[in-house]
């Protein structure tokens, strides 16, 4: 992996205009001390099996308490999961942006004390294990 610092804003453009000019690029804006983890992972010391439990009952308590506030219902749990999370509960899964800006604007939302804080970019291809290949941290 990669890793280039970054002082300003304006370096941040700067690298974002020379270095990712491909349109299959994702990005994230976290933490330097977290994995590349979802929330529920990060949270939740438990098996995986657990996990799922755990999921799927935080999942429906939610979908429950939602369904008076919806104009329309998600048409699946993939779409109920991305709602859940977006409204704080931890999701197995992981938010990432086509926009370079929005990434960082995650970084800089909460600055930690101590950490600087990194983009992870990568490339939308998988590889034959059905994982995303992290190219660079910036």
């Amino acid at each position: 992996m990669i890793t280039k610092q970054i002082a300003s804003f304006s370096d941040y453009a700067k690298f974002i205009s020379d270095e990712c000019d491909e349109d299959n690029l994702l990005f994230r804006g976290q933490q330097r001390d977290w994995k590349l983890l979802p929330k529920v992972g990060r949270l939740c010391p438990y098996e995986n099996n657990d996990l799922d439990k755990i999921e799927c009952l935080m999942l429906d308590s939610f979908k429950k308490q939602a369904i008076p506030f919806l104009n329309r219902l998600p048409e699946n749990d993939w779409d109920w999961l991305a709602l859940a999370q977006h409204h704080g509960m931890a999701t197995r899964l992981l938010d990432w942006t086509l926009n370079p800006f929005a990434a960082i604007w995650f970084v800089i939302e909460k600055p930690a004390l101590e950490n600087r804080l990194p983009i992870c970019r990568i490339k939308r291809t998988m590889n034959r294990s059905n994982k995303w290949n992290v190219i660079n941290t910036v």
